[in-house]
């Protein structure tokens, strides 16, 4: 059985507060390569270590990073890519699905600023 799971994507950042603004054409513009990377990340991570589909509930913690200055976004903020994090593990086949059944909780760490990648963390673990 699995007990933590983890993986970097990196990838373009938004935060809920820009989406409202947004078209639907331009979020899935973003949506869809941040989901496409993490599927693909965690593809190779799962043949890499040998790791295979988590058989019971998890628990999700995200870490996002923004390498760009500025003011750093509120915690949850980052709601949005995270999302689409959490939907490209799941395309890759490590999570059943994200539904409540399956992810027992999710955790937003505060996003932090990283000179080198922009992206989210993702990492998973088992009730221990």
């Amino acid at each position: 059985m699995n007990e933590d799971f983890a993986v970097f994507v990196p990838g373009t950042m938004w935060t809920t507060n820009k989406e409202r603004t947004m078209h639907f054409h331009q979020r899935a513009q973003l949506v869809k390569p941040l989901r496409e990377a993490a599927e693909l990340i965690t593809l190779n991570a799962m043949r890499a270590n040998g790791v295979g589909p988590f058989t019971v509930p998890v628990h999700v913690e995200f870490f996002p990073t923004q390498r760009k200055a500025g003011t750093l976004a509120d915690t949850a903020n980052h709601l949005p890519p995270c999302k689409a994090v959490l939907d490209g593990v799941v395309d890759a086949g490590l999570l059943i699905d994200d539904t409540p059944v399956f992810v027992l909780s999710q955790r937003f760490w505060p996003p932090v600023k990283d000179r080198s990648e922009t992206g989210v963390g993702i990492l998973i673990t088992t009730e221990g």
